[in-house]
């Protein structure tokens, strides 16, 4: 199979097309590329629900609060593609600010690191 194996690797394929999403609404890229995106963005969300998070250590309501995030997620993905549809690139630009606030919010509640805080070297 070649599709992510756990859900730090669903996390990552999403991490990425946000990262993409972010990139074609900047200017770099076209409607098109955007909606590629965040359809990619969409699937690697639903592939991280498929899976638990080993920092909820089977912890039952830590992975209902991660489904439930990510649901939230999921829909906040939709809303933009609707943007982006309606030529409306200023919402669907401060969709990706509201998606790292959800991202913090997650991996905080759930005690990980963000992907960005662990390829920056520590502050001393």
């Amino acid at each position: 199979m070649g599709g992510p194996q756990n859900a730090e690797g669903a996390m990552k394929g999403m991490n990425r097309a946000i990262r993409n999403l972010g990139r074609a609404l900047e200017g770099t890229g076209t409607a098109d590329d955007a909606l590629k995106a965040i359809v990619e963005a969409q699937a690697s969300c639903a592939q991280c629900r498929m899976f638990k998070p080993e920092a909820a250590k089977d912890d039952a309501a830590k992975v209902t609060e991660y489904r439930k995030r990510l649901i939230a997620v999921s829909r906040a993905l939709l809303d933009m593609e609707e943007q982006i549809m309606g030529g409306k690139t200023a919402d669907a630009k401060a969709g990706i600010e509201k998606l790292k606030k959800m991202s913090e919010e997650g991996h905080e509640a759930l005690g990980v690191k963000d992907e960005d805080e662990k390829q920056e070297p520590a502050k001393k």
